[in-house]
């Protein structure tokens, strides 16, 4: 009983093979994914995934802060299209990322507002994607919090300070596969300061390997990694803390575990 709350199996690298890493993911005990979109191509092919493997696969869709400015006029309302969508569960992964700088800043607040707005109208959480950008993400989220149903931190890189802060905004914590990693401090910190109700993990498949596979490209069955390494630092059971974590997640997607 696992969920891999984050991954792009939509992506051009696992795309068309998506259905064999859902059996090898399946064989370790995730039973539950979300498909992740980050441009409008990809928030379709999400939602392809979902729609041929029903109660198994969710869609999000959105625009990465990474990828608006590559985005056709009529995106927004394309996306709204899908969001009518039964399978689709959450807007996302919208945010800010000042790491790459490849996205003027006012632009990217001026769409992550925007695509709040759009998950205000269809009653969805928000995915959101924050990579050196704490102050600003958490400054939108603050300004926009009446209109916030529910979101999560997606691949936490945040401080441990950071953590309450969101939580008190109704967001959930994801961790992905830094917290393995053998010189991540601040993830490792931040993990034990999460409430355990907001608690979710992922892969970010094909990105973000869980050591010992750091480097090489991810996929959702390494989430078992994952949660081992986080239960192994919150001093827990692993079957118990990966139950947890997947009702976390049904909450959070308003998943009904009958699905």
């Amino acid at each position: 009983m696992i969920f891999d709350t984050h991954c792009h199996l939509n992506n051009g690298k696992m795309y068309g093979k998506y259905r064999d890493f859902l059996r090898e993911a399946k064989l370790v005990g995730v039973s539950k994914f979300v498909i992740i979109g980050y441009d409008l191509e990809s928030s379709i092919k999400a939602v392809k995934i979902a729609e041929t493997e029903p109660d198994v696969c969710y869609a999000a869709v959105g625009v990465h802060p990474n990828e608006i400015l590559n985005q056709p006029s009529d995106c927004l309302a394309k996306l709204e299209e899908l969001l009518t969508k039964k399978c689709v569960v959450a807007v996302g992964e919208i945010g800010l990322d000042y790491h790459w700088k490849k996205t003027p800043k006012a632009d990217q607040k001026v769409w992550f507002e925007r695509q709040i707005e759009l998950a205000y109208k269809f009653k969805k959480p928000i995915v959101i994607h924050s990579r050196d950008a704490s102050e600003d993400t958490y400054k939108i989220l603050k300004k926009n919090q009446e209109k916030i149903i529910r979101g999560v931190i997606h691949c936490y890189s945040g401080s441990k300070e950071m953590v309450k802060l969101y939580e008190d905004l109704n967001m959930y914590i994801s961790f992905a596969g830094p917290i393995t990693f053998k010189n991540a401090r601040t993830p490792k910190e931040a993990l034990l300061t999460v409430s355990p109700e907001r608690l979710i993990f992922e892969t970010d498949s094909p990105y973000l390997a869980p050591h010992p596979f750091r480097g090489q490209e991810n996929k959702p069955s390494n989430i078992t990694l994952i949660i081992k390494e986080a239960a192994t630092l919150l001093g827990k059971d692993y079957i118990t803390l990966a139950k947890e974590s997947y009702k976390n997640a049904l909450a959070l997607f308003g998943i009904s575990d009958e699905d």
